[in-house]
């Protein structure tokens, strides 16, 4: 064989695969096309039934027999969109109806799973649909290596007023980039009173690396009557407290005369 023959042969065989390759993609697009068009009737289905029980003419009942009609993530989307339309006591009401259903079984059992995509399916699901029997599940999904599943499990504060749950998500908090932290403290918020008492024990840690995050979250709770003064005040280059510049101009925020906390009576207060 010569070199012209070895030449053509490698250009049949890179032909063959170019066109195997755009017919995989061409029959990849029809599939989903075909998909979409069978999965839409059901989509429209959940959201009227869903609009339905939201006013109240309509059971639970049937938002769950469209909902297992639905594969799983279209299903955990559905449930994402609409938790946000629905009130509390009558979406608490479908949280407890599905822990007994064959699919959020399933998708429970995937905070196990060894593929991160799987362990976020979970956590979204978590975060709408969580009871208190969760804890567990949610507090291995909070302490999760991956940004997006654990960004996605704290938002299940909303959902489940938990001790265990906050104490991990506020220790995570002064770790975390300034935007995903801002997202956590906003989650924390909704935890108030439970905060405050986890932050009086962290802030008596006054050699903790974390503290000035921890004291610029305290400050931003703006709970001046529960929150020691002294913690408002952050940790200088020459080891004293000083009020931040910013809590200082912002609105509502708590204004410290320099000089009034020395760091052991932080310490003590705290």
């Amino acid at each position: 064989m010569t070199g012209r023959h070895f030449l053509t042969v490698v250009a049949l065989v890179q032909g063959v695969l170019l066109a195997a390759l755009i017919v995989l993609i061409i029959l990849n697009r029809w599939f989903r096309l075909r998909r979409r068009a069978q999965v839409h009737p059901r989509v429209i289905q959940l959201n009227d039934a869903m609009q339905r029980w939201a006013l109240g003419t309509a059971d639970v009942a049937s938002v769950l027999l469209r909902l297992a009609r639905l594969p799983v993530p279209l299903a955990v989307d559905a449930l994402v969109t609409w938790s946000a339309r629905v009130p509390g006591d009558r979406w608490r009401k479908l949280a407890t109806a599905l822990r007994h259903h064959w699919w959020a079984r399933l998708v429970r059992a995937n905070s196990d799973s060894a593929r991160w995509w799987q362990r976020l399916e979970t956590a979204r699901f978590l975060a709408v649909a969580a009871t208190p029997e969760d804890t567990p599940r949610v507090l291995k999904l909070l302490r999760d290596p991956h940004p997006a599943v654990h960004i996605a499990a704290v938002a299940t504060l909303e959902r489940v007023d938990s001790a265990a749950l906050t104490t991990v998500a506020l220790e995570r908090l002064p770790r975390l980039a300034a935007t995903v932290s801002a997202y956590y403290a906003g989650m924390l918020r909704r935890s108030r009173p439970v905060v405050v008492q986890l932050l009086l024990k962290m802030l008596r840690r006054t050699d903790d690396p974390a503290l000035p995050r921890l004291v610029e979250f305290a400050a931003r709770l703006n709970e001046p009557a529960r929150i020691p003064r002294c913690a408002y005040r952050r940790r200088g280059p020459s080891g004293a407290f000083r009020t931040p510049t910013r809590s200082r101009r912002s609105p509502g925020s708590l204004r410290i005369p320099p000089g009034q906390c020395a760091p052991r009576r932080c310490a003590r207060s705290a």
